[in-house]
């Protein structure tokens, strides 16, 4: 099927077009965007990449050793290396963002097997300004939004061969996926499930474990070792927890306006994610009913067909968001309405789990980055199958 794909690229003309509007729009955003280091985050990927490059290991500082999952900074040391400052990396992600497209084409092609709805769903990613605009910032959202549509790309397609061994390499993509945001980690419910739909799913589901486990465990080993604890990937989940449900939590990020409890202070990171952990749950079984309404308020800012951050409100390129992605979520609730449910199953998955997830931890439009793709193969759908429609209609009429 995939070499199939490639041949009916190579012959689409009107592809073509989309690939290279999607790779301008990319790069002209890397060329006009002011600052790569928008978000903290940046910095720190930066500077653990550096700590890298001049063998200090993988380290925020002397004292922060598993704050962040290491790819991404080991993705950013790797291109330092050969001499790529910022901007080359940042021109090395728009490739990546324009390789993305080309997945969504193959995913829809496999799911829909019409070529009109491939191409609308690439011509979508390829306009949607989250993914070009993210593509021009120091951050994971390139790189980790590419290993997720591989990901699921390739569940789609083991999912109708009966061998074990090749989830294996889905399982280890998995654990790519998950050492460059922690976020992943349990997604792994939803890629057993379809693990166990088919028969051998025992099998299936020990090779994808264990493929996952190969690439994650020796992170978690080095973090045992730093830490003498068990610390999976990174040690902020008790901080990022206690941001979601703490006192003065507002459902987005307010951990500098927060007061952590007395003593957090000094202790080291993983007592840190431990400590923050038991205490905010302790804290949500004490006031369920604030955690129901932050809840909601994360799920609100998630699907806000808006930037959040007030200052960006009234930003042009604002008013260009909001009229995308009414649009995709107009034309996907289409697709979501006429598609065949057990054809579309795989694209729903992504999109509950990491709502579910955000309702969880912080809601943002940023964290709604890796599923767009799968709301856009939605809406793409949802167009061509109302149209058809409306043309059936006249026919009959």
């Amino acid at each position: 099927m995939i070499f199939r794909s490639i041949f009916l690229i190579s012959e689409n003309f009107a592809f073509w077009i989309v690939l290279s509007l999607g790779f301008g729009l990319r790069l002209t955003a890397v060329l006009l965007v002011p600052d790569y280091f928008l978000f903290p985050d940046s910095n720190d990927y930066h500077s653990i990449a550096n700590n890298y490059l001049q063998n200090k290991g993988l380290i925020l500082f002397d004292t922060i050793y598993a704050v962040r999952p290491p790819l991404y900074s080991l993705f950013l040391a790797f291109l330092y290396f050969f001499g790529l400052g910022p901007l080359g990396v940042l021109v090395v992600q728009v490739f990546l963002g324009t390789a993305m497209i080309i997945f969504q084409y193959f995913l829809a092609l496999m799911l829909f097997n019409r070529k009109i709805v491939a191409l609308l769903a690439s011509l979508f990613l390829a306009l949607d300004p989250f993914f070009i605009l993210f593509g021009a910032l120091l951050l994971t959202e390139i790189l980790f939004s590419l290993i997720f549509l591989c990901l699921i790309l390739l569940l789609h397609r083991l999912h109708f061969t009966e061998r074990s061994f090749p989830w294996f390499y889905a399982g280890v993509l998995f654990g790519v996926g998950c050492l460059c945001r922690d976020a992943l980690l349990g997604f792994i419910v939803f890629a057993l499930f379809f693990a166990f739909l088919r028969p051998k799913g025992f099998a299936k589901a020990f090779f994808l474990v264990a493929g996952a486990f190969v690439v994650i465990f020796p992170w978690t080993l080095r973090n045992w070792i730093c830490l003498d604890e068990i610390v999976i990937i990174t040690s902020k989940k008790g901080t990022n927890l206690y941001e979601a449900f703490g006192p003065g939590a507002t459902g987005g990020c307010a951990i500098m306006e927060m007061n952590l409890p007395q003593g957090v202070k000094e202790m080291n990171e993983a007592q840190q994610d431990r400590f923050l952990t038991q205490w905010t749950l302790q804290y949500i079984a004490q006031n369920p009913q604030n955690a129901i309404r932050l809840g909601y308020i994360k799920f609100l800012r998630f699907w806000n067909v808006s930037l959040n951050y007030e200052v960006l409100k009234k930003h042009p390129v604002n008013a260009i968001i909001i009229l995308f992605n009414v649009l995709i979520y107009l034309f996907a609730a289409l697709g979501f309405w006429f598609s065949e449910k057990k054809k579309i199953f795989i694209l729903l998955c992504p999109i509950l789990y990491f709502t579910l997830l955000h309702l969880v931890f912080l809601g943002s439009v940023r964290y709604r980055v890796p599923i767009m793709p799968y709301l856009e193969l939605l809406a793409a759908s949802g167009i061509v199958v109302s149209i058809s429609s409306v043309f059936s209609k006249f026919k009959r009429d």
